[in-house]
């Protein structure tokens, strides 16, 4: 057996021995993402997520009511399909142009449909429609997050950021207060809440045209 220099240059030769091996390419572009090099890992991610679609053991795994065990196959595999397209999309955001943002959010809105119950597909895609100031829908997987785990400070922080971007000052006042009793010592929240304060109180002395707390109505 050949002594490889690296896990990479592995799986680069494995890839070439084994061209439809779902493990190589999904390998190889983990791989290539730890070295931040995505431009390179996205051919191989796309690779292994159509291979994985057209692997055999896919065909029949569909929920049925008589095959308790298909049910599970199909859970695992939809899980398994769902890794993949937030790794893939992963990656795109990584690129940082409006195209791959608009790809990744695809990416990201199958995986939370193939695995709904996942926080990470639902702040990933959270943040990915926030870049793309599509607050109404961020604010949906966010809150998606929050109710998984309603104790998490940063989730309700990241409510009191859509809030503020939305011109929703009061809710946002609270989300901050919330998160910054669930987590006192907070610096992202508390520095939010204080701006925020700061902002609220020299509209409420001086107020812009047309300015006011009305618009959280």
């Amino acid at each position: 057996n050949p002594v490889w220099r690296s896990t990479l240059a592995l799986f680069q030769a494995h890839v070439s021995i084994v061209p439809s091996s779902v493990r190589m390419h999904h390998g190889l572009a983990l791989e290539l993402a730890r070295s931040n090099k995505h431009a390179d890992a996205l051919p191989h991610f796309r690779t292994a997520l159509r291979l994985l679609r057209d692997e055999e053991y896919a065909v029949g795994l569909r929920p049925s009511d008589e095959h308790a065990d298909q049910r599970e196959g199909a859970v695992s595999h939809n899980h398994t399909v769902a890794q993949y397209l937030f790794e893939t999309g992963t990656s795109l955001i990584e690129l940082e142009t409006e195209q791959a943002r608009r790809e990744a959010i695809v990416h990201f809105s199958e995986a939370v449909l193939l695995d709904p119950g996942e926080y990470k597909m639902h702040n990933r895609l959270a943040f990915a429609h926030v870049q793309s100031r599509d607050y109404h829908k961020g604010f949906k997987h966010f809150l998606a997050c929050y109710i998984m785990r309603p104790t998490a400070p940063d989730m309700v922080n990241n409510l009191g950021n859509i809030y503020m971007a939305t011109g929703k000052l009061t809710l946002a006042i609270r989300a901050y207060r919330l998160a910054a009793r669930l987590a006192p010592k907070e610096a992202d929240t508390l520095f939010n809440l204080g701006v925020l304060l700061l902002r609220v109180s020299a509209a409420e002395r001086s107020p812009p045209r047309g300015w006011t707390l009305a618009r959280d109505a």
